[in-house]
C-alpha cells in the first residue's frame, strides 16, 4: 500500500501521486505541515518500523532520509511554525513520534521515549 495524499483545489479533492516506500512495504503518513505551496513536509512510517518523511516541492513528493534513532520508529505529527521578524531565516520544520529498541508493537515492559527530529528546508 501506497500512502494516500489528496489536495483540496478550492473546489474539490484531487489525488496527488505519493512515492512508494523505499522497502516495498506498507506505509502511512499521519501528520502534514505546508510552510508555503512549494514547501510541504508529511510524516509517517513504514510497516518495516522505518520512518517515513515526505516533501513537496510545489510538482512532486519526494521521499526524505531521516534519523532513525532506534529498531522501530514512527512519527506522528509535524509543525512548521511561522517564522518572526528577527529570528534566523531558515525555516524549521518539527516532526515528533516515538522509537523503540524492540518493534514498536511487541511491550516488553519498556515504554518508548517521545523524540523530536528537526528537520531544516532549503
Amino acid at each position: 500500500m501506497t500512502p494516500l495524499l489528496e489536495h483540496w483545489d478550492g473546489s474539490a479533492w484531487n489525488i496527488v501521486p505519493a512515492p512508494p516506500p523505499p522497502d516495498g512495504s506498507w506505509a502511512t503518513l499521519a501528520g502534514v505541515a505546508a510552510i508555503s505551496s512549494g514547501n510541504v513536509w508529511a510524516v509517517g512510517y513504514e510497516s518495516s518500523g522505518s520512518l517515513l518523511i515526505e516533501h513537496w516541492n510545489g510538482s512532486a513528493w519526494t521521499i526524505a532520509s531521516s534519523p532513525s534513532p532506534g529498531h522501530s520508529s514512527e512519527l506522528n505529527a509535524v509543525a512548521a511554525p511561522t517564522k518572526r521578524p528577527g529570528l534566523v531565516s531558515r525555516q524549521r520544520v518539527f516532526a515528533t513520534g516515538l522509537f523503540s529498541n524492540y518493534d514498536i508493537n511487541i511491550y516488553d515492559g519498556t515504554y518508548t521515549l517521545p523524540q523530536t527530529l528537526v528537520l531544516h528546508s532549503r
